[in-house]
């Protein structure tokens, strides 16, 4: 039996015991701490398990046992451990703890330092001295136990410090986990619902679905239009199918059961903006062995089918078909030509080329060409494309730069915009209807206008000229009032002259460098500017001298006014004779410039028209895609209209209707009016009509100019032949259009009169390899050495192979569809050829390819039922009128060459109509032999070749200024204008009594 506490012996073995109430203690809390963590974490995995397969009954009971097994398993340990470690009550469980502390004194304990090991085999020997003392040694050990108790004190130990507290850093880094996966659970809503289902036990797995309502079912998809697709079915779906918007769903299933009715139930996603199209309902249909329903698919969504008996009560609802969007992405289109740089200028006349392509999942359906100014609204001008609908093209436009209006010709941007063909039959609706709309990044182009720069330099030399009017009529009328005037009244009147005279000076100087950079402006007229403005300042600088001596400001003494006024007023009187000899030559070329831009409107204007005809001829044959281009040119005749009658308005003063009669302004007059009530046969006509008479007017207008030159020897012999020389040409250009317009209507009339055959299996094979052949050949040509309109002309040819290859994979197709496509493409690579040097590898791979092209166009052109079995006897006489008439230009282009009216053709006109005598001699064997095709092309390059020689010509030597007369006038009316506009000059003045002066001096100047 152990000693009383009050022993030594006592003392520390109340200490061990202490030591013992601890440690279970200790052990215990341990114990339930483990529990709780574990009864976390069992909660945790079944939360996390039930969010996977929602089965929460399954993991609610799952974590119950675990817990519940696992407290029971941590009693029975907890219970195990304290029996081991610290015994039961009494002295026995003293010297266990004794043990247990010596054991865990090598560790670490709660003062931080291991325990001596002596030490520790002192306390325990000294327990089990003082629990069980040997017989006769109590004194023995109480001075041993007193021993240990004295040295624990000095070391500063208890024994309930010695026992070795069990660390919790492991368990808080367990808590820091758990606390931060719960707070990342609490912001998901799925844990909330797993968190739910496992404290309710629900099992939140979706139900099985229901047995098939049918033994088979078929979905029959039958797709939009636009999107080229061909029908499909499919058979027992078991997944969601997707298909595009406005897609035809036709069910077809064998029911389980014999039903009365059913219907198929629709549900749409999304459908926020046509809620009321969100959901729909279709009745099914009894076949012989089927029940058939259909319905449009709009978007996402799912289709039930419900089964009812006779009673109308419902037998059965299927699982949901679920169905989703197959979209119909924008479609999208880039700039093909690099080689346009952004900033680049150019010409008002030119034509630029736009090349582009564009793609998209169905179809591109439209093309514009969008350009704006920095003020202007965005102008769209159509782009015809080769294929509408295709879903991969590439397109070179030809943008023709004169059709932009002449105020909106500056730095432009512009892009192309194309649209698809997407109609826009889903729930949700287009943002710019119709179709989905894309745009190329936009560039920039500074458009320099020389007519419009000329035309302003053309009014400044006007108001010049009226300027120098009033200037000489401010002369005159002081020379007239100088006797009755005072002298420093005279001399203020005098010095007011002078500054108007500085200021004429002035503009005319600011006019003559504008004239200077002036493309069109003839180096003559910047001369004879230029030398009216010398000999004006050299009469200005003698003025100016005298002017010197007279003070510019302040009051004149009247005796140094009357020195001063009679020099000045000599010198006015000087003035006068020499400022009406400018004035009468500032109105001659004034007028000159006005009859040249009239010439340069009327060609413009006949060139215009003569395009206007040949796009009548196609949209007559049923061409509706020239209609832009139609307006195009009518928008531009309309502007030339406009600058013809702004011209004419500035020349009726001094000519009145002298070289635009009533019949030319009645025919201006037609030619603004715009009738669209008219059939497109008679608008051609009048269009033709109307081409002749501006023909005619311009030629008149022509001949006039060359007789008023001849008659005042303003020409030289080398002008006049320049001039002759340009008209005949012009005459057989018009003659040369004329026979290729001719075979134009022979071949619309053929193609319309013809039952065109399909295309033979063997001609498409052969259609089919040459188109690849030359695509594969065409991607290894190096385009860089072909120049801009090489490339362009390569570009289109290899869409023209790719359509020769899509024709060929065509059953349907017919002979004129395959032999228009192989002669384009035979054309294109003739363009694209023009831009090769002689010799290089390109034009060695081309002449290679043109070859294999025209083998092609032979062998499709012997499929075309003969012209003799198509046209009528009228129209087979007109083709043989052709072959005439490429005679009678061929003998008129001999007669000119050899005539010495084509003395001032430079060589490279010569070789030009050359070349057309060749083509020529092509149109006349084409006509005669009755191939259509080939006299056209024929035709066309002779008419190009004639072209060329005007251009050579026109680039030798610029024409001669129309109607020029020398420095002074020797028209009667022009003289009699010049003295209607110094007497309009005179108003306000006493105009009785210089009247009569003023026609004096016109009748001596025209005696």
């Amino acid at each position: 039996m152990p000693r009383a506490t009050t022993s030594p012996e006592g003392g520390l073995l109340e200490s061990v015991g202490r030591a013992r109430r601890r440690g279970i203690a200790l052990y215990a809390r341990d114990a339930v701490l483990d529990v709780l963590v574990g009864a976390w974490i069992v909660v945790s995995c079944a939360i996390v398990a039930t969010a996977a397969t929602g089965r929460g009954d399954l993991a609610r009971s799952i974590a119950l046992i675990v817990v519940g097994g696992g407290a029971a398993g941590a009693w029975w340990f907890v219970r195990r451990g304290i029996r081991q470690r610290f015994g039961s009550a009494g002295p026995s469980g003293l010297r266990t703890t004794a043990r247990t502390i010596a054991r865990a004194g090598r560790h670490r304990t709660g003062t931080g330092h291991p325990i001596p090991r002596d030490l520790r085999e002192e306390l325990e020997a000294a327990v089990e001295l003082a629990t069980a003392p040997p017989l006769g040694a109590e004194a023995l050990a109480a001075a041993y136990a007193r021993r240990v108790a004295v040295r624990l004190s000095r070391n500063g130990l208890a024994p309930s410090d010695m026992l070795r507290v069990r660390g919790s850093l492991t368990r808080l880094r367990i808590v820091g986990v758990l606390v931060a996966a719960w707070a990342l659970g609490a912001t998901m809503p799925t844990m909330h619902e797993a968190a739910r289902n496992v404290l309710e036990g629900i099992d939140a797995r979706p139900p099985p679905p229901p047995e098939p309502l049918w033994t088979h079912l078929e979905l029959h998809l039958a797709y939009p239009e636009h999107t080229g697709r061909t029908p499909r079915v499919l058979e027992n779906p078991t997944g969601a199918f997707a298909a595009p918007a406005g897609t035809t769903v036709t069910l077809r299933l064998v029911p389980r059961t014999a039903p009365a009715a059913g219907a198929v139930a629709v549900a749409f996603e999304g459908a926020e903006a046509l809620a009321s199209e969100a959901a729909t309902t279709t009745v099914l249909e009894r076949t012989d062995d089927a029940w058939v329903g259909s319905f449009v698919l709009r978007g996402t969504g799912s289709a039930t089918v419900v089964l009812f008996d006779d009673d109308g009560d419902a037998l059965g609802r299927s699982a949901p078909i679920r169905f989703k969007l197959d979209p119909d992405r924008p479609p999208e289109v880039e700039f093909v030509d690099t080689a346009e740089d952004d900033g680049a200028a150019a010409r008002a006349d030119d034509v630029r080329e736009v090349a582009f392509r564009a793609r998209d999942d169905y179809g591109v359906a439209t093309a514009n060409l969008v350009y704006e100014t920095k003020d202007g609204p965005p102008q769209r001008l159509p782009i015809p494309l080769e294929r509408p609908g295709a879903r991969r093209s590439t397109t070179v436009y030809r943008w023709d730069l004169s059709t932009i209006p002449v105020g909106e010709r500056a730095e432009l941007t512009y892009y192309v915009e194309v649209r698809d063909n997407d109609p826009g039959l889903g729930l949700d609706p287009l943002p710019d209807p119709p179709g989905k709309v894309a745009r190329t990044p936009p560039r920039k182009l500074v458009v320099e206008d020389d007519d419009a720069r000329h035309a302003r330099n053309v009014a400044s030399l006007a108001q010049i000229r009226d300027a120098a009017v009033d200037l000489l009529a401010e002369r005159m009328m002081l020379a007239e009032d100088a006797p009755a005037l005072a002298p420093e009244v005279a001399i203020g009147r005098l010095r007011t002259a002078f500054l108007h005279e500085e200021a004429l000076l002035l503009d005319l100087a600011a006019l003559v460098d504008a004239y200077a950079v002036d493309p069109i402006a003839a180096e003559r007229r910047n001369r004879e500017l230029a030398a009216i403005h010398a000999r004006l300042r050299k009469l200005h600088e003698k003025e100016a001298k005298l002017q010197a001596k007279i003070p510019a400001e302040g009051p004149l003494p009247v005796d140094r006014a009357a020195r001063q006024a009679p020099a000045l007023l000599a010198h006015d009187r000087r003035m006068v004779p020499s400022l009406e000899d400018e004035v009468i030559r500032l109105d001659d070329l004034l007028d000159g410039e006005i009859l040249e831009r009239i010439e340069a409107l009327l060609a413009r204007l006949r060139a215009t028209q003569r395009k206007i005809v040949d796009l009548l001829e196609q949209l007559a044959a049923g061409d509706t895609s020239v209609r832009p281009m139609l307006d195009d040119l009518m928008r531009r005749r309309r502007e030339d209209l406009a600058r013809l009658s702004q011209a004419r308005a500035m020349l009726g003063r001094e000519i009145d209707d002298e070289f635009l009669n009533e019949d030319a302004l009645e025919l201006l007059r037609q030619l603004e009016e715009e009738d669209t009530s008219r059939s497109p046969e008679a608008e051609l006509e009048r269009a033709r009509r109307q081409l002749a008479e501006l023909s005619g007017m311009h030629e008149a207008v022509q001949d006039r100019l060359g007789r008023d030159a001849g008659e005042t020897s303003a020409l030289s012999a080398e002008d006049r032949a320049r001039m002759e020389l340009l008209r005949a040409l012009s005459r057989i250009e018009d003659r040369a259009e004329a026979a290729e317009a001719s075979l134009r209507e022979a071949k619309r009339a053929y193609r319309n009169a013809a039952d065109m055959p399909a295309v033979s299996e063997a001609d498409r094979n052969a259609m089919r390899d040459a188109a690849r052949k030359l695509r594969a050949r065409i991607d290894r040509v190096d385009d860089t050495e072909l120049g801009r309109r090489g490339r362009a002309a390569l570009l289109e040819a290899a869409e023209l192979a790719r359509r020769i290859e899509e024709l060929a994979d065509r059953k349907t197709t017919t002979v004129a569809e395959a032999y228009d496509a192989a002669r384009a493409l035979h054309d294109a690579l003739g363009r694209a050829r023009l831009g090769a040097e002689d010799g290089s590898p390109p034009a060695r791979r081309l002449d290679g390819m043109r070859r294999t092209s025209g083998k092609l166009v032979e062998r499709l052109e012997g499929g075309l039922p003969p012209a003799e079995q198509v046209l009528d006897p009228a129209k087979l006489e007109a083709v043989d009128e052709v072959a005439g008439q490429a005679q009678g230009v061929d003998r008129e282009i001999r007669d000119l060459l050899d005539s010495r009216t084509a003395d001032p053709l430079p060589e490279e006109g010569r070789r030009a109509l050359r070349r057309a005598l060749g083509e020529l001699d092509g149109v006349h064997d084409a006509a005669r032999e009755r191939r259509i095709d080939e006299g056209i092309a024929r035709a066309r390059r002779a008419t190009a070749e004639v072209r060329r020689a005007i251009d050579s010509l026109r680039r030798k030597s610029p024409p001669p200024p129309a109607g020029s007369r020398g420095e002074a006038s020797t028209s009667a009316e022009r003289d009699r204008s010049l003295r209607d506009l110094v007497m309009e000059a005179l108003e306000g003045h006493d105009r009785e009594r210089l009247g009569e002066r003023v026609e004096r001096y016109y009748e001596e100047l025209l005696r």
